[in-house]
């Protein structure tokens, strides 16, 4: 489904992938390679959705800083249609807003940010007027307005300290935090915030940081749940 030049395909059959893929198509794996990485941690998935947001962003950002449905290289169109609105599935719009917001609290990307916080105003009025309609998009809006947590676990996945700090990331609902690992496989180049971040004598610690400026690092799961737990 990947064609030589790190676009998408939008179908495959048979053996068979073509056609351009659409807005929703490319949001969609960006979101779930987001999952991916914090979920295993393996640097890949990051670097492969930072990658595709790339091609994103170049092929459907409009002027005003929301998108199309269609891509700048599929067939030449009267009208190139954009929309916002949540249908049986999320919007595109509003699963790449979150996925912008998301990735530039993982990468410490100012220009992310940005991007995420124009999307977001381009539906702002019709948002306003129709909440209803545009759920997606007011998730990535609380998920912004909400100064969510960065938190880096130092520590080798293998570790049982850092396992049980993850387990406390890992318990209940937190959709206002990104998570990632300090480990010997991590790529502090791509993600800066993991930089200096260092596990103590062996222990993992986990660091608990807002707006990329960070809590002195816990060791203590009991505690890392309770910084947690302030709002």
């Amino acid at each position: 489904m990947r064609q030589a030049d790190g676009r998408l395909f939008a179908t495959s059959r048979g053996g068979r992938s073509h056609l351009n893929a659409y807005l929703d198509d490319y949001a969609f794996v960006i979101a779930g390679l987001i999952e991916l990485y914090q979920a295993d941690f393996d640097p890949r998935w990051l670097r492969e959705a930072l990658a595709l947001n790339a091609v994103l962003e170049a092929e459907f950002r409009a002027e005003d800083g929301g998108y199309f449905t269609t891509g700048d290289s599929h067939e030449e169109l009267l009208i190139r249609s954009r929309s916002g609105q949540d249908g049986s599935m999320p919007s595109g719009l509003g699963v790449q807003a979150l996925n912008l917001l998301r990735l530039g609290e993982l990468t410490g990307s100012p220009a992310l940010l940005e991007a995420g916080s124009r999307a977001l105003a381009s539906v702002g009025t019709m948002a306003n007027r129709f909440p209803v309609a545009f759920s997606m998009s007011l998730v990535a809006l609380d998920f912004q307005r909400a100064r969510p947590r960065e938190v880096v676990v130092a520590g080798e996945a293998d570790w049982d300290s850092t396992r049980a700090l993850l387990a406390v990331l890992r318990d209940g609902f937190r959709p206002h935090q990104v998570v990632a690992l300090a480990d010997q496989h991590a790529d502090a180049k791509a993600m800066p915030l993991l930089e200096g971040k260092l596990p103590e004598s062996g222990a993992a610690r986990a660091f608990v940081c807002r707006s990329f400026t960070c809590e002195a690092p816990i060791l203590d799961p009991t505690k890392l749940a309770e910084e947690l737990a302030r709002p």
